[in-house]
């Protein structure tokens, strides 16, 4: 869809610029020219309504065709995913039962961690603690598609089942609770599958959770702890 795909990119630049405003204040640049030029054409971005224009066309979509099988299965991620740039939980919990409601599709993961993006996003923890949930159930009683493609896509199902895990630790840090972030890790780091893990059993950790780790404290102003974990990441080997 021409509109997520678009507001991704939206979003994505809007988060290099805004860096690089943050970066110029911490200098004493906030006045300079091209700080001026960043923040008039960060006003530009944050003036396209891709969002509402992508919501809009899945509901005449959803409402104008009988079938709910009408959609193609490709749409629906790119939508989660813009629904958790903006924090639109409601717009993502129609999309996502929609999605669940489908029986010719296997949800995977990745509609999970769009979930707890978007609670995230408007710093609802329970929400999306209660999405973490829901999906590590459903991984249990194996109702999430987990692919064990290796061609060129290693072990997708086990780096898409991490990844929910990794969502769920910066929900955590987002929300001002990084030591439940932490004990997630620690549950990571103690589970008894190894590297063969599946989708009934906690993940082992990748560098990407150390990662997750790292840019929680940054966020939080804890430097010390941040480099601490970097020296961490760096005797981690790829799982």
């Amino acid at each position: 869809m021409a509109f997520t795909a678009r507001d991704a990119d939206v979003y994505s630049t809007s988060k290099k610029i805004e860096r690089r405003i943050i970066q110029r204040r911490a200098m004493g640049l906030q006045d300079s020219p091209e700080d001026k030029l960043d923040q008039k054409q960060l006003a530009q971005l944050a003036s396209e309504t891709n969002m509402d224009a992508a919501y809009k066309l899945f509901q005449t979509a959803v409402t104008r065709t009988k079938s709910k099988y009408s959609l193609q299965w490709t749409v629906y991620n790119p939508l989660l995913r813009t629904c958790a740039n903006h924090g639109q939980v409601d717009k993502a919990l129609q999309i996502f039962a929609h999605f669940e409601r489908r029986t010719d599709i296997k949800l995977s993961a990745q509609p999970f961690a769009h979930l707890i993006n978007t609670y995230a996003r408007v710093g609802d923890i329970q929400g999306a603690e209660q999405v973490f949930e829901e999906f590590k159930q459903a991984s249990k009683a194996g109702k999430l598609s987990f692919s064990t493609r290796t061609d060129g896509r290693e072990r997708s199902g086990q780096i898409a089942q991490i990844g929910v895990w990794n969502c769920m630790i910066e929900a955590y840090f987002v929300c001002g609770q990084g030591d439940k972030g932490l004990g997630l890790l620690e549950q990571m780091l103690d589970s008894s599958a190894g590297l063969q893990f599946g989708p009934e059993d906690v993940p082992v950790p990748s560098p990407t959770t150390f990662s997750s780790i790292i840019v929680g404290f940054c966020r939080s102003g804890d430097l010390d702890s941040a480099l601490t974990w970097f020296y961490k990441l760096l005797t981690v080997g790829k799982p």
